[in-house]
C-alpha cells in the first residue's frame, strides 16, 4: 500500500487553493485522533477540519469554532448556490466515500432551497472504510488521502478564492508573508513570489538531508521541493516583509514532517544535526 506524508499533502494543498492547512499538535488527548485546522483568522477559532479513526473508519468533519457564527450561515448559503458543484464531487466514484453528511439547519442540503436572513447551521463529514491507518505517524493511505482531497475540495468550493492586494510589488525584494484580505474575518494567505524567490536562493536540494528528487526519481521529480517558513506564517506580523532566502528554506517531505513534529518546529540545523547523527 502506498503511503502519502501527511504534511506533504496538507502543503500541496493549501498552495493549490491558497489557504493554509497545517497540522495542529493537539491530539485531543488521543493517539488515534488528530486535528487540521483550516486557518482563516489567527486568533479566533473560525472552524478547522478534524481527522479521527473509528474501527476501520477514518473520518473527516467540519468543527466551528466559537465566533462562526456568520461564517456558518455564509458557508450555508454559498452550500445553497454550489449545489450542483457539491453533488458532483460526493458523487465522484474515485473519491471512494463509504459515507458523508452535509446539512444545512439540520437537513440535506439537497433538500434546501432558498434561505432567510437569519443565522444558518452548517454540519459536514465524510468518512472512508480503511482496515488500516497509520495517520497517528503522519501518514495517509489512498483512501485516507482521498478523503482528504474531496473534505477540501468541498470546502474551497465554498470559500471566496483568495487574491493578492498587494499595490506595486516591484518596489520591494520579498512580499509580505500573511498579508490580511477581509472576507468574513481576516485570512491569511501565501505569496507563491516568496516560493520561487526561496528556490531561486537554495535549488531544489533538501537543506537537512540533501535528497534530489530528480537524481531519485527522474522527470517525475524534476522541480520538486517543499518551501519550509522558519518562523510559522501565524507568528508573522501583517506587515513583515519576507526575506526569502532567510525566512525559507527548501526540504524533502520526510524532513518536513520531522522539522514539524516538534512545537515550536525544530531549526534547521538542529534537524542537520539529528540527520547527521543517526
Amino acid at each position: 500500500m502506498v503511503m502519502i506524508n501527511l504534511n506533504s499533502q496538507l502543503e500541496a494543498i493549501s498552495y493549490r487553493y491558497g489557504y493554509e492547512l497545517y497540522l495542529e499538535d493537539a491530539l485531543y488527548g488521543k493517539a488515534n485522533e488528530q486535528r487540521i485546522r483550516l486557518r482563516i483568522d489567527s486568533e479566533l477559532d473560525t472552524f478547522h477540519l478534524k481527522i479521527s479513526r473509528s474501527w476501520k473508519t477514518t473520518k473527516i468533519e467540519l468543527v466551528l469554532g466559537a465566533f462562526a457564527s456568520q461564517v456558518s450561515t455564509y458557508l450555508c448559503g454559498e452550500v445553497v448556490s454550489q449545489k450542483n458543484v457539491i453533488t458532483n464531487l460526493l458523487q465522484d466514484p474515485e473519491k471512494q466515500v463509504s459515507s458523508y453528511a452535509l446539512e444545512v439547519d439540520h437537513k440535506n442540503f439537497e433538500q434546501v432551497g432558498n434561505l432567510d436572513d437569519g443565522p444558518h447551521v452548517i454540519s459536514f463529514h465524510v468518512e472512508a472504510m480503511t482496515p488500516e491507518s497509520s495517520i497517528e505517524h503522519g501518514l495517509l493511505n489512498d483512501k485516507e488521502s482521498a478523503l482528504l482531497e474531496l473534505a477540501s475540495s468541498i470546502i474551497f468550493a465554498l470559500l471566496p478564492r483568495p487574491t493578492n492586494s498587494y499595490s506595486n510589488p516591484e518596489e520591494v525584494i520579498g512580499f509580505p508573508e500573511g498579508a490580511t484580505t477581509q472576507v468574513l474575518v481576516n485570512k491569511y494567505e501565501r505569496d507563491p513570489r516568496n516560493r520561487s524567490a526561496a528556490i531561486a536562493a537554495h535549488g531544489y536540494l533538501c537543506l537537512a538531508c540533501g535528497f534530489d528528487f530528480e537524481k531519485v526519481y527522474g522527470d517525475l521529480g524534476r522541480d520538486f521541493i517543499i518551501v519550509h517558513h522558519v518562523v510559522p506564517v501565524s507568528l508573522i506580523g501583517p506587515d513583515y516583509v519576507i526575506n526569502p532566502s532567510r525566512d525559507l528554506v527548501t526540504l524533502c517531505a520526510n524532513c518536513h514532517a520531522m522539522i514539524h513534529r516538534e512545537n515550536p518546529p525544530l531549526s534547521l540545523e538542529d534537524l542537520k544535526m539529528k540527520v547527521l547523527s543517526n
